[in-house]
């Protein structure tokens, strides 16, 4: 086949986001494009805010469009930018336009209702709707009643959803009203080699290394992490003065814990530097890390905690750590809010050696599942069937 008769054959995707801010979601995001067999797809992007931390690691062979910042406010800024949206589609002529996170997929299903584009339309939903609505409006009743209703009504215009694991399917089947038979769990694509090649990078503290035992945790510093549970778990510790607990990441909470930590006289014992280029230098170098999460939508972190060979305890949230880990074999679970658990299970850890190294390695293998490579396969078989489908 000559290259014109290739090229001629590639599906045309155009990916959704608002924007490459440095979170999970849009690392997969950017994971996806990257790894896209450029033989038989050719990827575009389109977002309505120019900015993240992952903008420069766009492979610049792919087109940006970035949707007019209108100097409007709510619907009327909304309405002008399923306009420009569809005026790009018609422009573009994608086969599939495949949305991540909320807004996003509001948007492109709301364009696909309002202009009927000729392509398919795939959102991917990152997280656990029900927990996300019922946090978000707590106190607000009937505001939560009508985004479910919303989302009950407008969520089955999609040609295909992309769950983000196998309980956030069953989270929009049970509670949303969606059909099983269009929602594919797909996991998280993760860089592992990345992840391991600049996990040898060197790292500082301020205290001395050798002196202590290191635990660690990273994610955004919100009520989402459970970052109370293991900073109240980690002052229960026998040893607590032979160990450290560092927490990586920044977010709200950040007073709140500063002051839980100081109220457990846990000063010297507990650092939190805030968002770090690398974290998987710090993972790679701890002893044991744990995420204490309440919720999840499926949790890269633990995979990558796994691939820098660090023996894992996550609490089994809903949803995503026990479609990742299997107890006592790769890694430990423990139930939510259970801070004697939690530190019951970091005593008999960091006592035992030989079961670190076991579920180090054995956590290594697993990681492995979750290449990017091997997931954005996944992603480029659901394209075919749809597409397929829909000709």
């Amino acid at each position: 086949m000559s290259p014109s008769e290739i090229m001629n054959t590639k599906k045309r995707i155009l990916f959704l986001i608002r924007n490459l801010q440095g979170g999970g979601a849009e690392r997969s995001f950017l994971n996806i494009i990257v790894s896209l067999d450029r033989q038989r797809y050719e990827p575009h992007l389109v977002m309505w805010q120019q900015t993240g931390a992952y903008l420069d690691e766009l492979p610049t062979d792919v087109p940006l469009y970035i949707l007019p910042a209108f100097r409007l406010t709510g619907v009327v800024r909304h309405i002008r930018h399923i306009r420009a949206l569809a005026a790009l589609i018609e422009m573009l002529q994608p086969e599939v336009v495949l949305s991540f996170l909320d807004g996003s997929n509001v948007l492109a299903l709301e364009t696909k209702l309002v202009k009927n584009p000729d392509c398919v339309f795939i959102i991917s939903q990152r997280n656990n709707l029900s927990v996300s609505f019922q946090r978000r409006y707590q106190f607000k009743g009937l505001r939560r009643w009508l985004k479910i209703a919303y989302v009950r009504w407008l969520y089955p215009r999609a040609d295909h959803i992309i769950s983000l694991s196998h309980g956030v399917k069953t989270d929009l089947v049970a509670n949303f009203g969606l059909p099983a038979d269009r929602i594919t769990p797909v996991h998280n694509p993760i860089d592992i080699q990345k992840v391991i090649g600049e996990s040898d990078e060197p790292v500082t503290y301020p205290w001395k290394r050798s002196a202590y035992k290191i635990v660690i945790s990273v994610g955004r510093l919100s009520e989402q992490k459970g970052y109370a549970d293991l900073i109240d778990a980690f002052s229960r510790l026998e040893n607590v003065q032979h160990l450290k607990l560092v927490i990586l990441g920044e977010g709200e909470l950040r007073g709140q814990l500063e002051a839980l930590i100081a109220s457990k006289g846990l000063q010297h014992a507990v650092w939190m530097p805030g968002f770090v280029e690398n974290p998987w230098a710090y993972l790679h170098d701890a002893d044991i890390f744990v995420l204490a999460s309440h919720w999840e939508g499926f949790g890269n972190v633990i995979v990558e905690a796994m691939a820098c060979d660090t023996p894992v305890i996550v609490t089994d949230c809903d949803y995503g750590p026990r479609e990742i880990i299997t107890h006592g074999m790769d890694g430990i679970l423990v139930p939510v809010g259970d801070v004697e658990r939690l530190a019951d299970e970091l005593d008999a850890l960091l006592a035992d050696k030989h079961k670190q190294r076991a579920l180090s390695g054995a956590g290594k293998v697993r990681a492995s599942k979750f290449e990017r490579s091997r997931i954005t396969r996944q992603y480029e078989k659901i394209f075919e069937i749809i597409v397929e489908a829909d000709l």
